[in-house]
């Protein structure tokens, strides 16, 4: 598109940027643990400002699932999205209690934005 002037140039919203508690079940890490791991680390490397993200494991203990029950307690009925609980498929019935429960893949989806003010239409002339 850069080249030819023809095509679409899309910019996505920074995902990162929306605050998110993310609870990860250890099913769920054991099924994707390279892109998991991959999206861990790009979190940490965006520093204290660049990423609003909070991870709870499973497999840290059951305080972290203790921790991140008592935050969707807290947030019960207002900024629920920020409220994310990965699971493997087929946990769902053991993990009732936590909000917005869902594949890897339904997350990845959701959290892919485009910024319409800032997408380029070659093929237009805009």
């Amino acid at each position: 598109m850069l080249l030819t002037r023809t095509g679409v140039a899309l910019k996505l919203q920074r995902a990162m940027s929306w605050p998110r508690h993310i609870f990860l079940s250890t099913g769920c890490h054991n099924r994707h643990t390279v892109i998991i791991d991959l999206v861990r680390r790009v979190c940490a490397m965006q520093g204290r400002g660049g990423c609003r993200w909070t991870w709870y494991l499973e497999a840290d203990g059951p305080d972290r699932r203790a921790l991140f029950l008592a935050r969707a307690q807290k947030r019960q009925g207002s900024h629920q999205t920020e409220l994310v609980t990965l699971l493997a498929p087929g946990q769902d019935a053991a993990f009732q209690e936590f909000p917005n429960r869902m594949i890897l893949s339904r997350f990845l989806a959701a959290i892919y934005r485009i910024d319409a003010r800032f997408t380029w239409l070659g093929i237009c002339g805009r």
